[in-house]
């Protein structure tokens, strides 16, 4: 419309020109405001797109500086969003239990296995609670399901091959940091505890004379 304007009345130029200069500071205004870490504040969140998104931000932000009570309510008010994400309910269970609501964050963690059944955040999230409740046997229920996904993620292999080193199921704990590996090819964490399943194999496995070893 302003170019419009300008062919049609070049002496509008100039006056384009300022328009189009005041919009373009007012963006990197909002930009500069949104990419502050301690500027997302409660008037910008209200008139958000995705304002469940935003306070899940916010949340997230207080949780790693380790502000649990602020971080809690945050994540509530995220949850009540007409579309929540995945992130916001495992968000809200890790504050549950940093708070020592441990009872409400197994009513959260039961609801959130139910609607993310494959989302690692929510599978981490769901250790942390049955590690925290101290219930060995919804943290080997949580092992067997981890175990039966085509793959994981790096923190949630790592816990699962220990936990199976643990109970010297050896050769199942190789099988998960192989193929945790195959996908995260190079990662010093992975390779780490693989040396270790091997060698301990490698130690416990009988001699036999002419057979190859494992590699």
């Amino acid at each position: 419309l302003l170019f419009a304007l300008c062919a049609i009345r070049p002496r509008l130029l100039p006056w384009a020109g300022l328009a189009l200069g005041l919009l373009f500071s007012g963006a990197l205004a909002e930009n500069r405001r949104w990419g502050d870490r301690g500027g997302l504040i409660e008037r910008d969140v209200r008139h958000a797109f995705h304002r469940g998104i935003a306070w899940s931000n916010h949340a997230l932000r207080r949780l790693e500086c380790g502000r649990n009570a602020e971080a809690l309510g945050f994540f509530r008010v995220a949850a009540r969003a007409p579309w929540v994400e995945a992130r916001t309910v495992a968000g809200l269970v890790s504050a549950l239990i940093r708070s020592g609501r441990l009872a409400e964050a197994r009513q959260f963690c039961d609801r959130m296995l139910e609607d993310f059944p494959l989302d690692f955040l929510c599978l981490q999230a769901a250790v942390e609670e049955a590690e925290a409740a101290g219930d060995p046997a919804r943290l080997e229920g949580l092992s067997d399901r981890l175990q039966a996904l085509p793959f994981l993620n790096v923190r949630l292999a790592l816990w699962l091959g220990t936990r199976r080193y643990g109970q010297d199921r050896l050769e199942e704990a190789e099988s998960v940091l192989r193929r945790a590996l195959g996908r995260f090819p190079g990662d010093p964490y992975l390779q780490g505890a693989l040396a270790e399943v091997r060698a301990r194999l490698n130690r416990e496995s009988p001699s036999v004379p002419g057979a190859p070893g494992r590699s």
